[in-house]
C-alpha cells in the first residue's frame, strides 16, 4: 500500500467516526447519575456546550477514557482542579469570564453542556488515533492534546 492510500484510509476512517458521532444522541450533564453511564468504557467523548446555538453546539473538548464513567462523571463533572480539566479550563479562559471558580464551572456544565461518545471496546490505540483525529476535524475550545501517549 503507497503513502496516499493510507493517508486516504485514515481519512475514510475519520470520515466514517464523524458520521458515528453525529449519530449518537447527545447525554446532559443535568440529571447525569454514575449509574446512568457504562462502566469501563473505553473510547472517545466529546464535550458540547447545547445552550449557546442548539442547532450547532459548540464544541469545547474531546477527550479519551479507559472508563467513561469515571471520566465524565467523576472527573468532568465531579472533580476538583486536578482531575477536572475542563473546568479548570473554564475557570481561566477570557471567553469564560462569569465561570470565576470551580464551583461555576460545574453549575455550567450542569446547565449547558452536554456529550457524546464513541466506543472502542479492545483496541487503546484506535481511541488514541481517533481522539486526535477528531481534535484536529473538530478544533475544540479547549485542548489537552499528549502526542507521545500514542
Amino acid at each position: 500500500m503507497t503513502n496516499y492510500e493510507i493517508i486516504q484510509n485514515r481519512m475514510a476512517t475519520l470520515s466514517s467516526l464523524l458520521d458515528m458521532l453525529s449519530s449518537k444522541t447527545f447525554t446532559k450533564f443535568n440529571g447525569l447519575k454514575p449509574v446512568m453511564l457504562p462502566d469501563k468504557m473505553r473510547g472517545v467523548y466529546v464535550i458540547y456546550d447545547i445552550k449557546s446555538d442548539p442547532s450547532d453546539p459548540k464544541i469545547l473538548y474531546v477527550g479519551r477514557t479507559n472508563n467513561l464513567r469515571s471520566r465524565i462523571y467523576n472527573n468532568h463533572l465531579m472533580g476538583n482542579e486536578s482531575t477536572a480539566r475542563l473546568k479548570k479550563h473554564l475557570t481561566i479562559s477570557p471567553a469564560y469570564l462569569t465561570i470565576s471558580d470551580m464551583a461555576l464551572a460545574k453549575k455550567f456544565l450542569i446547565e449547558k453542556c452536554a456529550f457524546k461518545f464513541i466506543s472502542f471496546p479492545n483496541a487503546p490505540r484506535n481511541a488514541a488515533l481517533a481522539e486526535f483525529g477528531l481534535t484536529s476535524i473538530l478544533q475544540p475550545e479547549f485542548l489537552d492534546l499528549k502526542p507521545n501517549e500514542i
